[in-house]
């Protein structure tokens, strides 16, 4: 067995583990929700305009947003050219690919309506964030390992652009409740 397979299953323990927040799962909707989450991955050459574009349309909507960007590379010039207040990079995870507490504590802290994570990954640690968030809807691209987490997931494509997984997801958020 691999040092890195070692490492996954520790660090999957450790995400089932913490998998306990507790969430008000009241009626929420579109429309009712006023603070959002989003977490996102960036990497080097990815065109970030559907990111942008889904965050205006949000605060054109009058939401609250906290946005947090993964860079998984250890790229800093682009990791630092950023519009997005929250970053969290490789040096930010500790050996299991899980984030340090002090580079999330702000991020999770907020009690959030609808926590979205836009990554279609089996990437350990944006769904550790988004197991450590307490949002009352939390919405991300299907994988069954991280099944738990979430309340509602949708499936795609592996191949699914990104512009795509936004659009689907902002569809079925709109569609949750609404006549509530």
């Amino acid at each position: 067995m691999s040092t890195n397979s070692i490492r996954r299953k520790i660090g999957l323990f450790l995400l089932r583990k913490r998998n306990t927040t507790a969430k008000d799962k009241g009626l929420i909707n579109y429309e009712n929700s006023r603070k959002f989450g989003i977490i996102f991955e960036a990497k080097k050459g990815q065109d970030l305009n559907p990111v942008q574009s889904f965050i205006n349309h949000l605060r054109e909507d009058k939401k609250e947003l906290y946005v947090l960007k993964y860079v998984p590379d250890r790229n800093k010039a682009y990791a630092k050219n950023s519009i997005f207040k929250t970053l969290l990079t490789k040096k930010d995870l500790n050996f299991f690919t899980i984030p340090k507490k002090k580079s999330i504590t702000n991020y999770t802290r907020n009690n959030y309506d609808i926590l979205i994570n836009l990554l279609q990954t089996r990437d350990l640690t944006s769904h550790y964030i988004s197991a450590c968030c307490n949002a009352r809807l939390k919405v991300a691209p299907y994988t069954e390992e991280f099944s738990h987490v979430y309340d509602l997931m949708i499936d795609v494509k592996e191949d699914t652009k990104l512009d795509e997984i936004i659009e689907i997801i902002d569809k079925y958020i709109r569609m949750i409740n609404k006549n509530q």
